[in-house]
């Protein structure tokens, strides 16, 4: 048998000059904030109603200090329509591009349909709908944008604690 010569394994010439990035996995606290959709769709509805979120003794709280954009019927339909789009579930299946753009398109159409029948009701000008349909869209695919490849999956795997526990069994005293 002949031996066979061995190549020698040397590093790149450029490796020291180039900087090398590694990748943190997210704290404990980022991962909770990234599947915390309570504030996500208080920031929806305050933005629909032309306010903003604010801490208080009892929690935050939407503080409507200027023009809404529709009245409360309004805010209130669209917020039910938001919440069926923007949970836990949708965040950690797997949607490709395509996918991800088709749903939007059908939400938009959808949102199109929804606020022109609903318009005198819901209080909201033609100049505010295109603001209104922004703001809502951009939250949805935002948060679909988070299962594109499975990333939220890799988010919660790299942030999960392994815990092993070693065990020995009892030294056993005796004749045997």
């Amino acid at each position: 048998m002949v031996d066979q010569p061995v190549m020698p394994v040397s590093e790149p010439p450029n490796l020291k000059s180039q900087e090398i990035r590694t990748y943190l996995p997210p704290t404990e606290q980022e991962a909770k904030w990234m599947f915390d959709y309570y504030m996500l769709l208080l920031e929806i509805k305050a933005q629909l109603s032309g306010g903003q979120v604010n801490k208080g003794n009892n929690g935050y709280f939407v503080d409507n200090s200027t023009y809404p954009f529709m009245n409360e019927l309004g805010v209130q339909e669209t917020m039910a329509l938001v919440q069926a789009f923007v949970h836990k579930i949708s965040a950690i299946t797997n949607y490709d591009d395509d996918r991800i753009y088709d749903t939007c398109l059908k939400i938009a159409l959808y949102l199109d349909d929804f606020y022109y029948v609903n318009m005198e009701k819901f209080e909201l000008s033609i100049e505010k709908y295109g603001l209104v349909k922004s703001i809502v869209m951009q939250n949805l695919e935002a948060n679909l944008r988070k299962s594109l490849d499975h990333r939220s999956m890799d988010v919660l795997g790299q942030t999960e604690k392994t815990v092993t526990q070693r065990v020995e069994a009892p030294k056993k005293f005796g004749i045997f």
